[in-house]
């Protein structure tokens, strides 16, 4: 999410903040499609807008939030779900599935920037080159 914030006044900026899970990363590429995979493999009832929407509404926040809005629908179809602490270790236990061999290979020597958002290095340096703090 980027958040644009304007001053009364012009101001210039010291640093630039980013968050760490997927800004300048694709390391977690394919994420959202991974959790809604596992909300339907473990609900099958449920319709796979359903559980895209889920996840959308609450992309940005803790994936608690998404583990919960599935435990409520499990309820809605009569199902008794386990706590939503559950369901997140599930989703991430496939996610490290997913990253390891991306991680490995940049362990391995592969080029960082094979898993960098495109333009991401050149507006990194760009930044820096401004002085700002990163």
């Amino acid at each position: 999410m980027l958040e644009i914030v304007r001053a009364a006044r012009p101001v210039r900026p010291k640093a630039v903040l980013f968050d760490f899970d997927g800004t300048l990363s694709t390391l977690r590429d394919g994420w959202n499609d991974l959790m809604a995979d596992m909300m339907v493999e473990i609900l099958p009832e449920l319709p796979r807008a359903a559980a895209e929407g889920i996840v959308w509404r609450l992309t940005g926040q803790d994936t608690i939030y998404q583990m919960i809005a599935f435990t409520e629908e499990m309820r809605r179809c009569g199902r008794t779900p386990e706590a939503p602490e559950i369901y997140k270790r599930q989703f991430l236990d496939r996610l490290s599935r997913l990253m390891n061999p991306r991680l490995a290979e940049l362990r391995g020597g592969a080029p960082p920037d094979r898993y960098l958002v495109p333009g991401a290095r050149h507006m990194l340096e760009a930044l820096r080159a401004r002085g700002l703090k990163l």
